[in-house]
């Protein structure tokens, strides 16, 4: 087999789970569940505001509307922590006990992922996506499979080695 060009044995955290998740929502804000968060947020306070000056018992509706109006708003500000948790534990279910461990090598022409579910072989041609966060650096290929590792893991090798290879 030949000798990879670089190699990069990654333990993930959760917090390193925390900051991909949070780069790949930066593309996804939903304006829309904003726009809605406020609306509903605005209505509540319509309601309650008009129930106290009208002197009726109605109140009660405006204030149980006002949490969700808050949450709605909130939210795709914070999805990316649910999102990361969510993949972070099912994870840690295919490692087993253990740490999340996978070592990236990369060849001339594809690369090899192993980690505690096997190997995986992965064609250059096949990355649509690549982006880096402070520690992270993360490919995504055609068919969705997402390969990501820390940028300080790197055993041979450096970033930029690994550029050159699939550019």
């Amino acid at each position: 087999m030949d000798e990879p060009i670089a190699l990069n044995r990654t333990t993930v955290t959760k917090s390193d789970f925390c900051e991909l998740s949070k780069a790949l929502n930066k593309g996804s804000f939903n304006f829309y569940f904003l726009i809605c968060g406020i609306l509903i947020t605005a209505l509540s306070i319509y309601m309650t505001v008009t129930a106290v000056i009208n002197n009726t018992s109605a109140v009660y509706r405006g204030i149980i509307f006002l949490p969700v109006g808050i949450f709605v708003t909130i939210y795709p500000f914070i999805s990316y922590i649910f999102r990361a948790n969510k993949l972070y534990n099912s994870q840690k279910k295919l490692a087993g006990e253990g740490e999340l461990i996978s070592e990236i090598s990369f060849f001339r022409e594809y690369l090899t992922v192993k980690s505690a579910k096997g190997q995986t072989i992965l064609n250059y041609k096949d990355i649509t996506k690549h982006f880096e966060t402070k520690n992270m650096f993360a490919l995504i290929t055609k068919d969705g499979v997402c390969v990501f590792m820390r940028k300080d893991s790197f055993l041979k090798g450096d970033l930029s080695k690994v550029y050159k290879l699939f550019k």
